[in-house]
């Protein structure tokens, strides 16, 4: 079984590609062992310190060994934990049967879920494993009463506040049991019970009013404070919050906390804060104090000594040590809050220390009354013996006492230690750790929603990876409760296979070591847990499949609980799995009657085994392809946003360069790289946040823009290498995978019948997959992915690029100017003027695009949604009106306006796909939809957005759809074109805007290709710019506009992007400005005035405005 442990959870531990949560944990745990604990601060979003300084301690650990700064030694410190969540019951074997603790470790070992993330860096398996630690010692203290056992457990309670935000969740669980047992025996039996409460269970009472107060206090002031104003009212807020933070269907409407908060901490509120904080001090204490002069009670009535002088005097001094604990818990908090970074763990721990002495010396107070009582009349041989009866009276007492301030002690130094980073993050860490620590948890589950997901989340997960788990749990749970109602009704006590029933000590020892009855407490605790855990994770907001492991871990321990508990309760010799295994093949007779007994157990026996067998086969070839042979896959269920193996064999490779290359190579990581890259690259030569040509290696987001700002800075040709960087399948984002969407029944019922799911569409043609192999029903669609991982939906990703600059030349002819200043922030422009307002009125504009300057100095406007020209006076006026009925309106309507030297107008009417010409009074003239070819072909326009007049009167259309420029004569006779679609020069991606300068020069916005290009009058190609790069789903969208200004510069107008550029060709040098006052957000049209003013069209405001470029 160790054996078998140990290669589940290190074998090939740092292949798997790093997570973005891993990278960040491991990260900062190598900074903490490489730089000291100052490098690392508290950090609620990315929870406890626990991780990071254990982790820091494995780095340091490791430094001298060749497993040192790997990926493998980054995720041992959780793996190493892992083996204790799977090995950890052992301890219990000769109280639970060794057997049974094989059996919970074997699950546990095999469970796909707590092995993957027990290789994970990721907290859950801490969690976990201090969840085994304080049901191991807890049962230990239970069966032995030892005050070391529960210390432990206060130890392991410490341990999960400082891992991970729900500790509260994961802490109620296992207390409100106890609780609840504790209550249930009260009833079928108040004195025991209350003696057990109080005497002998004294100081697990203690330790649980604690752990009860702390958690209520802190949690509701946290709660009540993030989530309740003063002026909505404590219990007005207190209903919001249990109506709003729970998700059943779907998400709970957040809007009224927007402005809930600071119940509290606001202004003005010390009365109500000082107030609660009383309270938060007082009623522990006070609860103490009655508990402990009950138990003092109880102890005196069994020695027959109950005296009402004795009492009060006990109850003072309990009164006076309670007291004493309270203020120096007091004391240490507000000592805490004064320090400040420096010499801080040395006097902390002194100061725990002394603490713990005095008031370890205060509880001997105790023994006070019968010293007095006994000690003066006695003579020192008698003395002696009542010293030593008088210690035996009050051994047990004191224990529990010093275990007492052993806990809190124990419990307050791991707290101010891992929160203060060592001492070096005061007084902000242990603050930080109260309230930070809890709101930032809860805020996400009220509200701010990071991941949500619906309630049944976890049952595919459940249902595919612990099948084994469950199948034993519903066997023998029908079995179990068919043999309790099978005595029901015989009238009879429950026996030994009753789940809630012991062995009689022969039945026990008929096993040996190997299998003995489990205690009933903890068989109702571990189905309480498994119960607890399914439905409290499945009612929090947050889904993510880390969060599996509590549901998987404690089906695991159920299934081993009631297996070992069944085969110790129904023995068979020589065993109660061999005996059984051999009877199938040695039937008692050769009587019907014998014959047809050996049947009817053989039958149910050897289809319950090999139906475990196959569970079994199941569960490890799930475990195989999950754990080891496609970790990363992000079609497997357990994967969640997770670093594709595409992304880390590119890792592998730059790591590869740099050790051919003496560390040497310098790198570049801008965008969502920069995590997990942040580890990736700990040792190299790495800038941040940028795209630098300059360096060797660059990982960028996969964009348009970022290629093109990469390979334009640069003179040497890169290798660009797209791939995923995260990868995801049906994501919370993507409902529609399923029939039933994000509802339960529905989906389940699509199952049963095997209702049609196709989504065969949405694959890539690349990777889509043939009708012959595509269920299109969602059963067969289930039975694919579960055996052979078959998805019937496409995965996703977060697309990046790797690139590695090679020693090669940029040729010539791919080189284009790069634009100096385009890096620098939009300058504001305030307008002068401005015409227009929303609507369809006159004057009134919608989606207006392109502008042209009159000779008068007016302005025509392709009112676009208006279907419609509008002509403005200088004044802003409304001078003439046309093209209604004959402009398309639909889709983006007509796109540019254009005026002839005769006055008339020229239109592209982009999706009739055609050229229209207007006289100066508006009436239609000629249209063209079509170019007509030498050869007398006509070939259709399709789309036209941009037009331009040149001195001469011919007309420049830019085909968008085609990808080439068409030239026309004044009366839109076919003249000549040229372009096609294509990356090269003179070719094109979306053509939109295009202008005429003064020496016959034509300018073309090449949008897909992120460029302007100039050409001659003919056509014949000069030179080209590099602008914006939009992405391929804004290529449409960006509609770039140009215009020349009476100066020569040339201006580009980008929608999207909001801002317009204003370049000067000769000098490659660029201004960018963004439009104020009004706002142009989505700035398209242009028209420049004689005068150098520049007239700016506002697409979604529906107005012009008048700017003077500077």
């Amino acid at each position: 079984m160790v054996i078998l442990v140990l290669v589940t959870r290190f074998a090939q531990l740092g292949w798997q590609g790093f997570h973005h949560d891993e990278s960040i944990h491991s990260f900062y745990a190598w900074k903490i062992a490489n730089e000291g604990p100052g490098t690392y601060k508290y950090n609620p979003v990315y929870h406890g310190p626990f991780l990071y300084h254990w982790g820091a301690l494995f780095f340091t650990g490791l430094k001298k060994t060749f497993l040192h700064d790997t990926d493998a030694s980054a995720r041992a410190p959780y793996a190493t934990i892992g083996v204790w969540l799977a090995l950890g019951f052992l301890l219990l074997g000769k109280r639970l049967g060794w057997g049974t603790c094989l059996l919970v470790g074997g699950l546990l070992t095999l469970s796909p879920v707590v092995t993957y993330f027990s290789r994970f860096a990721r907290d859950d398996v801490y969690m976990a494993g201090w969840l085994v630690g304080q049901i191991v010692f807890g049962s230990l203290y239970l069966w032995t009463g030892k005050v070391r056992h529960l210390t432990l457990v206060a130890i392991f309670l410490a341990l999960a506040y400082c891992t991970k935000e729900n500790s509260y969740v994961n802490t109620f669980v296992p207390c409100s049991f106890l609780v609840g047992w504790g209550l249930w025996r009260a009833v079928r039996d108040p004195r025991g019970t209350f003696r057990e409460i109080f005497v002998e269970y004294l100081p697990l009472t203690r330790l649980l009013v604690l752990v009860a107060c702390f958690s209520v206090f802190v949690f509701s002031y946290v709660a009540i404070d993030a989530r309740v104003s003063p002026e909505t009212g404590l219990l007005a807020g207190i209903r919001n919050i249990l109506t709003h933070s729970t998700a059943i269907h779907e998400k709970t409407d957040a809007s009224v906390f927007q402005t809930e908060n600071g119940y509290f901490s606001r202004a003005g509120r010390e009365g109500a804060r000082s107030l609660y904080c009383a309270l938060a001090v007082a009623i522990p204490f006070l609860l103490l104090v009655i508990v402990e002069s009950v138990g003092l009670r109880e102890r005196l009535r069994d020695r027959g000594e109950c005296s009402l002088p004795r009492l009060l005097s006990l109850a003072v001094l309990a009164l006076l040590f309670y007291a004493l604990l309270t203020h120096r818990l007091v004391s240490l908090a507000e000592w805490t809050r004064a320090q400040r970074p420096g010499a801080f763990l040395g006097p902390m721990t002194l100061r725990i220390l002394m603490d713990a002495l005095l008031l370890s010396a205060a509880s001997l107070l105790f023994v006070l009354p019968d010293l007095l009582a006994r000690g003066a009349s006695t003579a020192s041989a008698e003395g002696g013996f009542h010293r030593r009866s008088l210690w035996a009276s009050w051994k047990e007492h004191l224990w529990g006492l010093w275990g007492l301030v052993l806990q809190v002690s124990l419990a307050a130094f791991l707290f101010l230690l891992l929160f203060s980073s060592l001492g070096t993050n005061l007084p902000k860490g242990p603050v930080d750790g109260f309230y930070d620590y809890l709101s930032y948890w809860f805020k996400h589950q009220t509200g701010d929603y990071r991941i949500w997901g619906t309630w049944w989340y976890y049952i595919p997960r459940l249902l595919l990876f612990e099948t084994l788990s469950l199948f034993l749990i519903l066997v023998l749970g029908l079995l179990f409760l068919h043999e309790w109602f099978r005595n029901r009704r015989a009238q009879s006590d429950p026996p030994p296979s009753s789940p809630i029933a012991s062995s009689s000590p022969a039945e026990a020892a008929l096993h040996g070591p190997l299998w003995k009855p489990i205690p009933a407490p903890l068989l109702c605790f571990s189905v309480y847990l498994t119960v607890s855990m399914i439905a409290i994770y499945a009612v929090l907001n947050e889904k993510v499949p880390w969060l599996c492991t509590y549901q998987s871990f404690s089906l695991a321990l159920l299934a081993g609980l009631l297996a070992g508990h069944w085969l110790a309760t129904h023995p068979s010799s020589p065993g109660p799995v061999v005996g059984r295994i051999l009877e199938l093949f040695d039937p008692t007779g050769d009587s019907p009657r014998a014959r047809f007994e050996w049947w009817r157990k053989a039958v149910p026996r050897a289809a319950l085994s090999i139906s475990i067998l196959l569970l079994v086969l199941h569960v490890a070839v799930q475990h195989l392809r999950q754990v080891f042979l496609h970790p990363d896959n992000p079609g497997e269920l357990l994967v969640y946003t997770a670093t594709t193996d595409e992304f880390a064999a590119r890792i592998r490779k730059i790591r590869r360069l740099q050790a051919e290359a003496g560390n040497k190579l310098r790198i570049a990581v801008e965008g969502k790289a920069e995590w997990p890259c942040a580890w990736y690259f700990r040792n190299y030569d790495t800038a941040w946040k940028k795209i630098d040509p300059s360096r060797d290696i660059q990982i960028m987001d996969d964009t348009a823009g970022n290629r093109q700002k990469l390979t334009g800075g640069s003179d040497k040709v890169w290798d660009l290498d797209p791939c995923h960087l995260r990868g995801w399948w049906i994501w919370h984002g993507v409902p529609k995978a399923l029939p039933g969407e994000l509802r339960f029944w529905p989906n389940v019922k699509a199952f049963l019948l095997n209702k049609p799911n196709d989504h065969r569409l949405t694959f890539p043609e690349a990777t889509r997959p043939k009708p012959e192999d595509y269920p299109v029903g969602f059963a067969g669609q289930i039975r694919r992915y579960v055996f052979f991982r078959d998805l019937w939906y496409p995965t996703g990703g977060e697309n990046i690029v790797v690139a590695i600059k090679t020693a090669r030349d940029v040729p010539e002819d791919e080189k284009a100017s790069t634009l100096s200043g385009a890096d620098r922030p939009a300058r504001p422009l305030p307008a002068l003027s401005s015409l227009g307002r929303l609507g369809s009125g006159p004057g009134e504009l919608r989606e207006p695009r392109g502008l042209a300057a009159t000779s008068d100095g007016g302005l025509a406007v392709a009112d676009s949604k208006n279907g419609r020209v509008q002509v403005f006076s200088a004044s802003g006026e409304v001078r003439l009106e046309f093209g209604k009925g004959v402009l398309s309106a639909e889709f983006s309507g007509c796109s540019d306006v254009a005026l002839a030297p005769d006055g008339s107008f020229y239109v592209t009417d982009t999706w009739n796909h055609a050229v229209r010409r207007f006289n100066a009074e508006g009436a239609p003239m000629e249209a063209v939809a079509a170019w007509t070819r030498a050869d007398g072909q006509r070939d259709s326009m399709y789309g036209p957005r941009g037009v331009a007049v040149s001195p001469d009167g011919n007309v420049y259309v830019t085909d968008t759809g085609k990808g080439r420029v068409c030239v026309f004569d004044p009366e839109l006779r076919a003249l000549f074109e040229w372009g096609r679609a294509g990356k090269g020069r003179g070719e094109f991606q979306e053509p939109v805007g295009i202008a005429i300068a003064r020496d016959g020069n034509i300018f073309v916005a090449d949008t897909g290709n992120g460029r302007i290009q100039r050409f001659s009058s003919r056509g014949a190609f000069e030179a080209q710019w590099r602008v914006l790069q939009p992405e391929p789903h804004e290529v449409v969208g960006m509609e770039p506009n140009l215009e020349i200004l009476p100066d020569g510069r040339l201006v580009a107008g980008y929608s999207l992007s909001g801002v317009i550029w204003v370049i000067d060709t000769e000098k490659s040098t660029v201004q960018v400005h963004r439009v104020v006052n009004p706002a142009i957000p989505q700035p398209t049209g242009l028209a420049a005035l004689a005068d150098g003013r520049l007239w700016i069209g506002s697409r979604t405001t529906g107005q012009a405005a008048r700017v003077r470029v500077p």
